[in-house]
This record gives structure tokens, sequence and C-alpha cells, in this order.
């Protein structure tokens, strides 16, 4: 790769003696190996459901890809706030 990224290894020994091994060289996510748009969406969908109900969730990523559309912001907060 391009960039200044460190590669990881992971060395794993089996309960049966056998021995696993796997290098990454470039990290998911990173400059050289970057997430598809479905992946972004369904890391956002995964983290924002620890702190909002699904509907919720759904309703803020409808928000979210219209955007561009969106002249509405004070419509954002609500949707973020978690309910009391």
């Amino acid at each position: 790769g391009t960039s200044n990224w460190t590669y990881g290894i992971l060395n794993s020994k089996l309960n049966d003696g056998r021995e696993l091994r796997m290098r990454l060289d470039a990290p998911p996510g990173g400059p050289d190996n970057p997430l598809t748009a479905g992946e972004i969406w369904d890391k956002f969908e995964r983290s924002a459901a620890r702190a909002l109900p699904d509907a919720r969730v759904a309703r803020l990523r409808t928000w979210i890809e219209e955007l561009n559309m969106a002249s509405r912001l004070r419509t954002l907060s609500p949707l973020l706030t978690p309910q009391s």
C-alpha cells in the first residue's frame, strides 16, 4: 500500500494443537481498504442501535440519506435524543 499503516498479525493456537495465522496488511476502513457504502451503513446502524430504538435508527438513516435535500435541521435533534 501507499499509506503509513502498520499491518497486523494474529496467531492462534487451537486446543487440538493446530496453529492459525492471519496477516492483515490493510485494515478495513483504512485508505488502502476503504469500506463500501453498505459496510458504512451497517457500522452506523450497529453503533446507533446501542443508544437508539430500531425505528429511530431507521428514521435517522433516512434523514441522513436525504440530507442534501433537507432544510429541516431542527428535526435532527429529536432523532438523536434518547426517549425518556
